[in-house]
């Protein structure tokens, strides 16, 4: 037996309590704090200190951060080495040896990721401008602040901007303006600028037909103001820090409740109407854009799966609003076509994709809101339309042959008579009859208690500890019993798709 294979059979056996290896794998609180060692695949993440009693995030990006531009859907990386597995040889590589070595199929090549690894806090420097019209727009305070400001946006390198306009959810009224710069330093050397401008000139910086005032502030300041409903939670920079609650406070319940979220959408239906929103019908859009900027999705360990449901729910409401406006608007040449109009669901459909802690599947769905002249483009995986995890995603810039492989291997270990017994078989084929057509196999998680009171990070870690275990466990009957285990010789481009055929039935790719 060689080191590969002794190291795939280390793989302890489920210990899921009620477990059926082809049906639903039971995974609750009994099993949360028990998880081996062994199944769980390892990350050297860089995690930074934090003044006093605020504890880090789990989730921090490493030094070698991979980033995409999803507005492109281009691979970058901040080193000069691309990673194994955004090689475009990575299926290959991991492959032509037969059965991958360990290290390889569960770290190296691994393709999935919890999505929040992707989400470090914000270090950007804060302006706040003060006594802007209720109609302000964002390309008037770009023009206000000057051409050479270096405004953060978001995703990183696109044209959206991390301007923020206050936005009472309950009036609709227009507040403060806050403005993303890409540093402390910038955002004094702006205001500073501003300063030295007024003096020389005598004049007042004018925003509209407003006299306005600008001040350096705090990322602390502008997350108290976007999410004012958060109890017993104050922040330093973008990091919450949840405390427990005195005797006659209310405990922490996450960072917005429903009521806010559909006052946002109560708004937006009514384009244009009350005394605020006449002249700025695209205010409950932006608002909503700066929520899905700013939200701390790095502390997913605070966001139930509850809560990132109910923001998704907001995001596909407002998104297929918009979309009728937008239709609306641009073929009867209504009175606010300059402001609802296809830059705006651009910049709501894309940073909801590449900002928010939406799964593949829900992004895939916001996408087929959008069609015809209000289609929206962003690059997700030819499998998101089946992506069977709640969490857990891809890692940015992965290979799509790769992926496809590890779909493969996810259906043989539920799927293939070689790895499942008759009796397992049959029993899922009566729950999921069309268990072969899908390209993750017979994949379903059902756990101890309501999923939707888990946090997000709990729940990628349960995704990706059953990924981790069934991958192993289809490994381990091909180092015993020789099973086929697809590789780039007899498969050079694997598809995982539902007209995809089964090789341990007998069919051929």
């Amino acid at each position: 037996m060689d080191l590969a294979e002794s190291e795939l059979r280390q793989s302890p056996p489920p210990p899921y309590g009620a477990f059926s290896y082809g049906t639903e794998y039971q995974y609750g609180e009994h099993y949360a704090n028990q998880v081996p060692s062994a199944i769980s695949y390892q990350r050297n993440d860089a995690v930074p200190q934090f003044p006093g009693d605020v504890p880090p995030s789990p989730h921090v990006a490493a030094a070698n951060q991979v980033h995409i531009n999803p507005a492109h859907g281009r691979f970058n990386s901040a080193s000069s080495d691309v990673p194994p597995y955004a090689r475009a040889s990575a299926y290959e590589d991991l492959t032509k040896n037969g059965i991958p070595d360990p290290t390889d199929l569960l770290d190296n090549y691994f393709p999935f990721r919890d999505v929040s690894l992707d989400r470090p806090g914000s270090t950007a420097g804060v302006l706040k401008i003060l006594n802007t019209p209720y109609d302000v727009t964002k390309n008037e305070i770009v023009a206000m602040l000057g051409r050479d400001a270096k405004i953060a946006t978001y995703p990183s390198s696109s044209s959206y901007y991390g301007i923020h306009i206050m936005f009472d959810r309950s009036t609709g009224k227009t507040g403060e303006v806050l403005v993303e710069l890409q540093s402390d330093e910038e955002a004094q050397n702006v205001a500073k600028s501003l300063e030295r401008y007024s003096r020389r000139t005598g004049k007042a910086r004018m925003c509209g037909n407003r006299v306005t005032s600008i001040e350096v502030v705090g990322q602390e300041e502008l997350m108290a103001l976007l999410f004012p409903k958060a109890k017993c939670c104050g922040w330093i920079g973008q990091y919450a820090h949840v405390r427990d609650p005195s005797e006659h406070e209310s405990a922490f319940e996450g960072f917005m409740n429903t009521e806010e979220l559909r006052q946002i959408v109560m708004h937006a239906q009514k384009p244009g109407k009350g005394q605020f929103g006449k002249n700025a019908p695209q205010r409950p859009y932006e608002a909503l854009i700066s929520v899905l900027q700013k939200f701390p999705w790095h502390q997913s360990d605070h966001i139930t799966l509850a809560e990132r449901d109910n923001i998704f729910n907001t995001v596909r409401d407002m998104v297929g609003l918009l979309v009728r406006q937008v239709c609306q608007e641009s073929k009867h040449s209504g009175q606010f076509g300059l402001k609802l109009n296809q830059q705006l669901l651009n910049e709501l459909v894309i940073v909801s994709c590449s900002e928010a802690l939406f799964n593949p599947a829900q992004q895939r769905h916001l996408l087929d809101l959008t069609y015809g002249e209000t289609q929206v483009n962003y690059p997700l995986p030819r499998l998101a339309n089946w992506w069977p995890f709640e969490v857990l995603t891809y890692r940015p810039g992965v290979n799509e042959k790769l992926l496809e492989y590890y779909a493969i291997l996810i259906k043989q270990a539920t799927t293939s008579p070689d790895v499942n017994s008759p009796e397992e078989l049959e029993q899922v084929r009566r729950m999921i009859p069309l268990m072969d057509t899908l390209p993750f196999g017979a994949f379903i998680m059902r756990y101890d208690e309501n999923k939707f009171l888990i946090d997000c990070a709990d729940i990628a870690r349960m995704e990706e500890d059953i990924v981790t275990y069934l991958i192993r466990r289809v490994m381990d009957k091909a180092a015993d019993y020789g099973i086929y285990i697809p590789n780039c010789h007899d498969i050079p481009d694997p598809h995982a798709g539902p007209d995809a055929m089964v090789p341990w039935a007998g069919d051929v790719y």
